[in-house]
């Protein structure tokens, strides 16, 4: 390692004007590319676990229905108009000529009385689900010059538009951290370094990362979603800047007794072997994030890869260069240097160290004791999945989506999907006898709001009026293949009228244990009445199956980071005890870390100040990602 060391320094000393030259070209060839490439970034699809009930649901649901789980939207229209009249409404038909993804657009009817009229609307598979998203701000424009002229109050919301809302505010967050970031870094720098060029440099290293992973990104077109672009942007300015702090605080020491050769030579074989260390540690960390077949959490930890990289060659390889090239003006201006020289805060911190070691267990048994009490709100942590509410409170869909729950609207923006399978076609008298049963069941169940089925049209139809109406219809040939228009879109009729879709609303919009619940209870009602095949699954589901997928892998992953990081630790310190007492020592940390986030996400502790969501859980992927990422910075 330190031949290589050497290697490189010397490399990076005779050739530093070609590797400066190389350096502004790349990143002048970054900014180009955020200028010149318009389109979006691929948005991380929810994808993996293929043997699952929920994926061959949702693969059915793609097949022969048409419908993509979870790039559907909706349109709320809220009646202040005394003259407003339904069937003076032309909205679904002219919105689907107007937008040519949009698959169908179906008022959604309720037993209750509401003053909203919620309108779902679906997409045509075919299309990208960043394609989907990127109309939201389209269609909000045209809702608004229709809710002009008809006087209606118009929002659009649904999964398409939480996803836009969500990425939009994932963007702004990213760009305010990084900004809050940078300027509390250099403020920081100055005062360590006392001279501006200093300062900048580990700042410069740190905003080149980013833009150089945001090129890469844009040029390669890497799938993103908004953790990604907050997580990586943020990781990524604060390893750069971190990795630079070592390496120009060593560089400016050597400074001090060595020529500039020597002292590129000196940075690289101690603080570079750090630095260096120090990335591959972060590296596999996260990389035990990549054994759940989950696409969201491999995006996230692609990215982390990605940005780890590039802050480390920015730091070992370019960093250098830059400090060899503009080495007389590192102390300038004198003034400010000296002003900070006299300011010498080291005998402060040299009283508060001879403090501690001086009297080692008392401190050890005072630290380990405010750990644990800040530890132990992490013991009653819950996990939830935002499906819904992943959007910014004050955005378009998190608006409609209030004024739905206080109307008394249900689960109807994300339905509980069932498909049956009739053994001839679904208009078959003992399967719509079967449908009107399993409908009645659950239309019983307390924690359903309503069904959407082949036997839910009027609530006065018995079962036999049922039949005898789909008997009556199929017989005169209504239902074919080619009569599009009498098809109902519950039943896949372009692949042989054997599959029947129900969709169940929950009652609640916002608890999700509503959806589990009645999810086991169709499983239930399965198991007791075998006579046709019953397939559950939708949005919850599926989420649901990917939350246990993640988890399920944590004993591989704690083995994966906890012996990878021993082994690099122990080629790095020589010692086989300092990376044990590093690898124990740094979990009660990481738990009082975990019971802080409780505090604040789960109880609301400090909401008002830190403007944080109070979502009664914290978010499922959080809690093993921030670990991994936690283990590896410490």
């Amino acid at each position: 390692m330190t031949d290589l060391l050497l290697k490189i320094s010397s490399f990076i000393y005779h050739k530093k004007k070609s590797i400066f030259l190389l350096w502004v070209i790349l990143f002048i060839l970054s900014i180009l590319s955020f200028v010149l490439i318009k389109r979006d970034n691929l948005e991380t699809e929810l994808t993996g676990l293929e043997n699952t009930e929920a994926y061959q649901l949702k693969k059915t649901l793609e097949k022969d229905f048409n419908l993509k789980l979870g790039s559907s939207s909706a349109i709320v229209l809220e009646q202040n108009n005394l003259n407003f009249k339904e069937n003076n409404i032309s909205l679904s038909e002219d919105i689907k000529k107007e937008f040519l993804q949009i698959n169908n657009v179906f008022k959604i009817n309720s037993e209750k009385k509401h003053q909203l009229q919620l309108f779902y609307i679906t997409y045509n598979p075919k299309f990208p689900i960043n394609e989907m998203q990127s109309l939201t701000p389209k269609i909000r424009d045209y809702l608004k010059d229709w809710s002009i002229k008809n006087k209606i109050n118009a929002y659009f919301t649904g999964s398409t538009a939480f996803q836009y809302d969500a990425k939009v505010a994932g963007k702004n967050d990213s760009k305010n951290g990084e900004l809050l970031g940078v300027l509390f870094s250099l403020f920081i720098l100055i005062l360590t370094f006392g001279g501006l060029l200093s300062a900048f440099l580990p700042l410069l290293i740190g905003i080149s990362t980013l833009v150089f992973l945001n090129a890469i990104i844009k040029i390669f077109n890497l799938s993103i979603n908004p953790i990604s672009m907050i997580l990586s942007g943020l990781l990524g300015l604060a390893l750069a800047i971190d990795y630079s702090l070592f390496m120009v605080s060593r560089f400016r020491e050597e400074r001090e007794n060595n020529n500039i050769e020597e002292s590129v030579k000196s940075t690289l074989i101690n603080s570079g072997k750090t630095v260096f260390y120090s990335g591959l540690i972060m590296l596999f960390s996260i990389s035990g994030l990549l054994l759940p077949d989950v696409s969201i959490t491999r995006t996230v930890i692609l990215n982390l890869f990605l940005v780890i990289s590039i802050s480390l060659i920015n730091s070992i390889f370019f960093l250098p260069t830059f400090l060899i090239i503009f080495d007389r003006y590192l102390d300038k201006p004198l003034f400010l240097n000296n002003l900070i020289k006299k300011s010498d805060t080291s005998k402060f911190w040299f009283s508060i160290t001879n403090h501690v070691t001086d009297n080692p267990k008392k401190y050890f048994i005072l630290s380990v004791s405010l750990l644990f009490i800040i530890s132990i709100p992490a013991f009653y942590m819950k996990v939830w999945s935002p499906i819904i509410t992943i959007a910014p409170k004050n955005s378009e869909s998190i608006k409609a989506y209030n004024l739905l729950q206080k109307d008394g609207w249900g689960g109807e923006l994300v339905p509980i999907n069932i498909i049956v399978e009739s053994k001839n076609n679904v208009y078959d008298k003992e399967f719509i006898s079967f449908i009107y049963d399993l409908t009645k069941n659950l239309e019983k169940y307390n924690k359903v709001q309503s069904v959407q089925s082949l036997t839910s049209i009027d609530k006065s139809f018995s079962k036999e009026a049922y039949i005898n109406l789909y008997n009556s219809i199929y017989s005169l040939n209504f239902f074919n293949r080619t009569n599009n228009k009498l098809n109902n879109p519950l039943v896949n009729y372009k692949n042989g009228n054997n599959l029947t879709l129900l969709n169940v609303y929950p009652i609640g919009l916002t608890d999700l244990k509503d959806s589990f619940e009645i999810i086991d209870f169709i499983k239930e009602y399965r198991k007791n009445n075998p006579k046709f095949n019953i397939s559950v699954g939708g949005t919850v589901a599926r989420v649901e199956d990917l939350n246990k997928e993640l988890y399920s892998y944590i004993p591989q992953m704690l083995g994966i980071i906890f012996i990878s990081i021993y082994l690099l630790l122990f080629f790095h310190t020589k010692s086989i005890i300092l990376p044990l007492k590093a690898g124990i020592m740094n979990f009660l940390p990481i738990l009082s870390s975990f019971g802080i986030i409780t505090l604040i996400f789960q109880y609301g502790y400090l909401q008002n100040v830190l403007g944080t969501p109070f979502n009664g859980a914290v978010t499922n992927i959080v809690p093993i990602i921030l670990f991994c990422v936690v283990f590896g910075l410490s």
